[in-house]
C-alpha cells in the first residue's frame, strides 16, 4: 500500500512540474502590449529574452528606432533575422545586442539555438514624419 501511495505522489508531482515547465517554455506572446495596442514606439526600446521566449518581442517601431535585446535566461540565445540582415551571435546571460531599424518593413527574427523562439519588429513611418 505504501508503494502505491508513494508512486501516486511522484506521478502527481511530475505532472504538476511538467505543466509548469511547459508554460515557462511556451510562453504566450499575447503579453506583447505595444504590438497589441498598435502603439508606435521610437528611440531606444528594450526587449527581454527570458523563459525561452521573446515575451515582449513583437513590436511596432518608427524608422530609426534602436531595439536592444538582453538575455535574462541562463541559457545561451541568439537574435537572428530570418533574412539574415542582422544577427547577434551567441548571447549568454546578461549580454545584450542592439540593432537600429532604418527601413520600413516587417523583420521576423528567431533564436538559432532554439528556433521555436520567434518574434517580429514591424517598422513604420509615423504620421507627420518627413
Amino acid at each position: 500500500m505504501y508503494n502505491l501511495v508513494a508512486t501516486l505522489f511522484v506521478v502527481a508531482a511530475l505532472t504538476l512540474l511538467g505543466h509548469a515547465a511547459y508554460d515557462g517554455f511556451f510562453a504566450s506572446t499575447s503579453s506583447a502590449a505595444p504590438a497589441a495596442t498598435g502603439k508606435v514606439e521610437k528611440g531606444t526600446i528594450a526587449v527581454a529574452i527570458k523563459g525561452l521566449a521573446f515575451p515582449d518581442g513583437n513590436r511596432i517601431v518608427a524608422v530609426g528606432t534602436t531595439v536592444v535585446w538582453t538575455n535574462d535566461d541562463g541559457a545561451t540565445h541568439t537574435v537572428t533575422s530570418t533574412d539574415h540582415t542582422f544577427g547577434s551571435g551567441n548571447l549568454t546571460k546578461g549580454q545584450s545586442f542592439k540593432h537600429t531599424f532604418g527601413s520600413i518593413g516587417s523583420y521576423s527574427y528567431f533564436c538559432k539555438i532554439h528556433p521555436f523562439m520567434t518574434a517580429t519588429v514591424t517598422v513604420v513611418q509615423p504620421y507627420g514624419a518627413g
